[in-house]
This record gives C-alpha cells, sequence and structure tokens, in this order.
C-alpha cells in the first residue's frame, strides 16, 4: 500500500538507507511500470502468500512469475 510504502521508506532513510527505493505496483504487471532487466532483487513481503489464496491463483501466480524474470537482472534474485 502507498502508506506502507511510505513508512518503509521513513524507516529506511532514518537508518541510513535512503538510497534504498520501494514501490507500489502490481506484481503481475510489473512491465507496466518497470523496463525489463530492471532490478538485482525483487523483495516480496507477503504477496505470494496473498496471490497463491486468492480465487484467481491459478492465473496470478503465473503472470506474477513471469513480470518478476522479466524486471530481474541477469543473476537477479527474488526474495519472499
Amino acid at each position: 500500500s502507498p502508506i506502507g510504502v511510505k513508512q518503509v521508506q521513513e524507516r529506511a532513510e532514518k537508518s541510513g538507507l535512503g538510497a534504498m527505493k520501494f514501490e507500489v505496483a502490481d506484481m503481475r504487471r510489473l512491465h507496466e511500470t518497470f523496463a525489463a532487466n530492471s532490478f538485482d532483487s525483487v523483495v516480496d513481503k507477503g504477496t505470494l502468500d496473498a496471490m497463491y489464496c486468492s480465487a484467481a491463483s491459478d492465473t496470478s501466480l503465473p503472470a506474477m512469475k513471469e513480470a518478476i524474470l522479466r524486471v530481474l537482472a541477469g543473476g537477479g534474485r527474488y526474495v519472499c
């Protein structure tokens, strides 16, 4: 959520990690927001669990996986 991202960004800045960037995006449609090979890592805090439990998991999970793999740079990591 935008509120959660704002809070974690403020905490990161207070901890000397202000260079870290946090975003709100639809994990199934990352290509609409980010270019291919944009990230060394994608950090997921609960999204996979929520998608897995949703009624649309049959379509949402493959879309999320494809989107993550597309935006990760070579050797990039998905952390959840």
